[in-house]
């Protein structure tokens, strides 16, 4: 054998035995054959090694490994604190913007309270019309008892009511017109002064019937009250 074949012949690596090229183990001490790597002689006819395919893949060295994960892991920091910075900072504005909201909300509530209760307090000062309206036969003698326009008490007794009803020649009316604030108590009293006739009284506040009472008969009587409301 020439000393190229024997450089280029393939041997065992553990017995050294030579190896044909396609065999995956050794026939002699059953030893796999490396796909990479074979024992060869050198030109001295020594054992060698020589790479009959490719070269093996070298390891991966630990400080590359350690570099790589550093690199990774600054890049995650670079990429994860400024998200999270600015997450906060939205956060800050959200949580300043309701507390905006919240403070504006309050005062438009306050506001709409204190106006409510500025027309409220003008609504109470407010003075109304108030009308006592007492329908008699004409000529029938009565006496009133009634609320004035200060609280308190007039009278006017045994009077006629004298003053025909327009339209109702059979009847006649006396009315007594005054203005009264809030919270007013109103009272009316008539009393018939002969032995026959007919009482209706009635009571009105800013135009509207609030009470009525109707009295017949000898010296009968006909009474009416109400408060007007605060509000």
């Amino acid at each position: 054998m020439s000393d190229e074949q024997l450089r280029s012949s393939r041997f065992c690596t553990k017995c050294g035995e030579k190896l044909s090229d396609d065999v995956k183990f050794c026939p002699k001490c059953g030893q796999p054959v490396d796909n990479a790597f074979a024992k060869t002689r050198g030109e001295d006819g020594s054992p060698g090694i020589q790479a009959v395919t490719s070269a093996a893949p070298a390891k991966k060295s630990w400080r590359r490994g350690v570099g790589l994960g550093c690199g990774c892991l600054t890049l995650f920091l670079i990429l994860i604190i400024p998200a999270f910075v600015r997450a906060g900072r939205r956060e800050q504005e959200r949580r300043k913007q309701a507390a905006q909201n919240y403070e504006r909300s309050t005062r438009s509530i306050e506001n709409t309270l204190n106006n409510m209760g500025a027309i409220a307090d003008k609504e109470e000062a407010r003075l109304l019309d108030v009308e006592y309206v007492i329908r008699t036969n004409p000529k029938q003698l009565v006496s009133v008892t009634y609320t004035n326009a200060e609280g308190g008490t007039e009278q006017a007794n045994k009077m006629t009511v004298d003053q025909v009803e327009a339209g109702h020649p059979e009847a006649a009316r006396w009315v007594k017109k005054f203005k009264a604030p809030r919270g007013t108590s109103l009272s009316v009293s008539v009393q018939n002064e002969q032995n026959h006739g007919i009482i209706f009284l009635k009571i009105f506040v800013e135009g509207q019937e609030v009470r009525e009472s109707t009295a017949e008969g000898a010296y009968a009587s006909a009474n009416c009250n109400f408060d007007i409301p605060h509000y």
